[in-house]
């Protein structure tokens, strides 16, 4: 072997808070104008908002994300040393509201879980899950910003949603807490991937099926 250079460099030690909002339709002038109101550094573009945060304790202001998602957002994904959430609304409704609420009672552990709300403005429910991942998941694709797979994943899970469908969510709530949630005896593809790829308690489900229990979701 020889050695054909030699460079001396540092590699820093800091981490960042990122989101990406996604929204189905196009982004009009005044939801660009909205989204690009809320960090000078904030990427626009056809159908996203991306925000980065690279210094501790900055973050989006109060209140942002409710505000993104009352506008034409549906979907949000974001990481802050290694913690992540995502999130997605559906329709509002008392009917949807009323079978959606139970899910805003799962607790795993570490402050993991899921938080149901509705929005006070825009007509939508905003679901919301908080985790971290399977460090050897399928969830990093080669050659992907790793928040690319999770964008059209949940949208549909969103749809099996916003059609009356909750098997997909009961699958993810009995990932947290497998002691008070069963999981469906089916769910969809969408729904497992997700579920196999949220890190949980060593005493937790490890292996994220929908295989067993009795379908009703019941605790």
């Amino acid at each position: 072997m020889k050695i054909l250079g030699e460079r001396t460099t540092f590699q820093p030690d800091h981490s960042s808070t990122s989101y990406l909002f996604y929204s189905p339709q196009r982004l009009d002038e005044h939801a660009r104008r909205l989204a690009g109101s809320f960090s000078r550094r904030a990427r626009v573009e056809t159908h996203t908002a991306a925000y980065t945060y690279n210094v501790e304790g900055y973050d989006l202001p109060a209140g942002a994300e409710d505000q993104l998602f009352a506008g034409p957002f549906e979907v949000m994904v974001s990481e802050s040393y290694d913690w992540w959430t995502f999130a997605f609304t559906v329709p509002h409704s008392a009917e949807a509201l009323k079978w959606l609420e139970p899910f805003d009672e799962v607790t795993g552990p570490d402050d993991t879980g899921i938080r149901v709300e509705p929005l006070k403005s825009g007509g939508k429910i905003k679901v919301t899950i908080y985790c971290r991942l399977e460090s050897s998941g399928d969830w990093m694709e080669p050659d992907k910003d790793p928040f690319e797979p999770f964008v059209p994943r949940l949208l549909d899970l969103r749809d099996e949603i916003a059609r009356g469908d909750p098997s997909g969510l009961r699958l993810i709530a009995a990932r947290f807490d497998p002691t008070r949630w069963k999981p469906p005896r089916q769910a969809s593809e969408v729904a497992r991937w997700l579920a196999r790829n949220i890190e949980v308690d060593a005493n937790g489900d490890e292996d994220g099926d929908a295989e067993d229990g009795d379908g009703d979701g019941g605790r």
